[in-house]
């Protein structure tokens, strides 16, 4: 039988796990694919890069006591459109949906860039997450289009190698544009590169299919009936939210309390990202070689990753740079780890056709745990860096500033970013009598110690949170018996 590629009718022969795939030219199929992954590696990208440029962010735009919604507004839009986007490509086509994910965020990134205010950042930050969640679900749309169901794995290996690159790159990428232009351009860079990407888009001749099947559905109920995907689900939510968390609140830490520059905290971050690397590869070993079991394996990675958030919750002001990178690297191997473990547990344990669906998911649970974490983390940042301020300030400092400046402070802590806001308040402050000036510094004193209190806090509540992804790995199955159904 000739059957054309482009054809709604072109479907590969075979049994019926493998009929529901279109087969195209070699050449063909590695443009569609570098199409979808360059994308992802984009939308990836943003959301690494942009932590180390946050500390900047807020001392420029004020709004600290919500510093943590930039980035958790993106990941619960792109959770949200996650649900709908499979739906999207059913009805108007694969390629439409990229072109509209890629649009979307491209928008939403050239109105984040231009925010004058905190406000305007969240809310275009959610935009550019609907189009960012859009593009990531293309993908595992494309996965079933492209692939049979015994080659998806390669793909959805691709598509992790994708996410690491983006996660090795972004944040001394971030911290440098920062440094060198402003962090407006963290934002504005996706412009040119999705430029490139949706013309090379628009360009594939993607087959038209027939839509009478169902695209994956994070919500479908037949994922939950399997424990080992259920318990991967819960594995990879916990696991992002050490990752989300860790990646926002480790740069503030070092930029505000430690005074390295958004550049070198970048580079203070790179052993964490390693060390998810190499956490992912030393279970994969593990699990191959040393024939450990996927439940030991996952509670001693959920070990390693709550133990490094205790660890890192111990760090001051006198924690040299050393400590604080052994220490993320503790955190790193504790998500690769983690996630490496749960992944390979869904190819081995779950059936086949439900795998593409239960990768779906496991994306929609890392961008909703992203959201819901970085809020949650945020509401702690913000309670404990003012309790704990108000709790240090004694009363005849308190009594001698005006309200209204100590609230500006508190929103913007330029003063501890911005060795010229210091200097500012300094000479304000002693243009107002004798002692003005040793006021100023003590109140920065007070201020730095508040904060480092305060992300304390938060990764001490990160460390018990991310605790649970101990039971999370105690329901995943020991041992793979070469039955997944």
């Amino acid at each position: 039988m000739n059957a054309d590629p482009f054809s709604r009718d072109s479907r590969t022969p075979g049994p019926p796990d493998s009929q529901d795939f279109v087969s195209l030219p070699g050449r063909q199929l590695a443009w569609t694919v570098s199409a979808f992954l360059l994308a992802m590696y984009l939308s990836v990208l943003n959301q690494t890069s942009l932590t180390t440029a946050m500390p900047r962010i807020i001392a420029e735009l004020g709004g600290f006591d919500r510093y943590a919604w930039a980035s958790s507004a993106y990941l619960l839009a792109a959770a949200v459109s996650a649900l709908f986007a499979g739906r999207l490509a059913d009805f108007f086509g694969r390629r439409f949906l990229l072109i509209l994910g890629l649009s979307i965020f491209m928008l939403g990134s050239l109105l984040a860039g231009m925010s004058g205010s905190m406000t305007q950042l969240i809310a275009y930050r959610g935009l550019q997450g609907l189009g960012g969640g859009i593009i990531v679900v293309s993908c595992y749309v494309a996965i079933i289009d492209l692939f049979p169901p015994e080659k998806r794995g390669r793909f959805q290996g691709l598509a992790a190698l994708v996410f690491v690159m983006a996660a090795v790159i972004g944040p001394p990428l971030g911290g440098l544009i920062t440094d060198v232009l402003t962090w407006n351009w963290v934002l504005l860079m996706n412009i040119p590169a999705g430029t490139m990407i949706l013309l090379l888009v628009m360009k594939l001749k993607y087959p038209r299919l027939n839509t009478s099947r169902n695209a994956p559905k994070p919500d479908s109920p037949g994922i939950y009936r399997n424990r080992t995907a259920a318990a991967s689900a819960a594995l990879n939510f916990l696991a992002g939210f050490g990752l989300y968390g860790t990646a926002l609140f480790a740069p503030l830490f070092l930029q505000v309390v430690l005074g390295t520059t958004a550049t070198g905290s970048g580079g203070v971050l790179m052993p964490m990202v390693l060390g998810i690397v190499f956490g992912g590869i030393l279970s994969g070993l593990i699990l191959a070689l040393a024939k450990a079991g996927y439940r030991m394996n996952a509670v001693l990675s959920a070990v390693a990753l709550s133990v490094g958030m205790y660890l890192v919750a111990t760090l001051d002001q006198e924690a040299d740079l050393g400590r604080v990178m052994a220490f993320l690297a503790v955190v790193g191997l504790g998500i690769g780890g983690a996630l490496a473990t749960a992944n390979v547990a869904v190819r081995h344990f779950v059936p086949q056709s439900l795998q593409t669906l239960t990768a779906s998911t496991i994306q929609f649970y890392r961008f909703l745990s992203g959201a819901l974490g970085l809020a949650f983390l945020g509401s702690v940042l913000n309670l404990r860096f003012s309790a704990r301020l108000d709790g240090m300030m004694p009363e005849s400092l308190r009594r001698s500033l005006d309200p209204d400046l100590l609230d500006r402070i508190k929103q913007h802590l330029r003063v501890l970013v911005d060795p010229e806001a210091a200097r500012d308040l300094a000479a304000d402050a002693a243009s107002r009598g004798d002692g003005g000036a040793g006021m100023a510094e003590q109140l920065i004193a007070l201020l730095d110690a508040a904060l480092v209190g305060a992300v304390q806090d938060v990764f001490m509540v990160g460390m018990a949170v991310t605790a649970l992804a101990i039971l999370a790995g105690l329901l995943l199955k020991n041992r793979y018996t070469g039955n997944n159904e």
